[in-house]
């Protein structure tokens, strides 16, 4: 099998490539487990059920939810509101900047 890199070329360097075919060829991911191979799962809840972490292998998520009811205005008693925030390192897209909000999540 030829194994093409289409459009990668701008993101990795020749030798990165060269280890990615040389994994496939030898039906390994380049985290050197078998291809059907799977990541240990660990799902635990935060102190007070408010949240999880989840682990597989060596990465970790942490989730937190926070939800609060309050009473409507007398004059919207039909109306409400939800807020969504969300917190990312830039580990999570090199495209992420702190304390800026990124395009695609933008009038969402």
């Amino acid at each position: 099998r030829d194994f093409k890199c289409r459009g990668m070329s701008s993101v990795t360097s020749l030798n990165e490539r060269a280890f990615v075919k040389a994994a496939a060829k030898e039906e390994r991911r380049v985290d050197g487990r078998p291809l059907l191979g799977s990541r240990h799962v660990r799902i635990s809840l935060l102190e007070g059920n408010s949240g999880a972490e989840a682990q597989l292998g060596q990465t970790r998520c942490v989730a937190h939810v926070q939800a609060e009811i309050v009473k409507p205005s007398a004059d919207k008693r039909c109306e409400g509101l939800v807020a969504i925030e969300l917190h990312a390192s830039p580990m999570a897209d090199p495209a992420y900047e702190s304390n800026r909000i990124p395009d695609s999540l933008k009038g969402a």
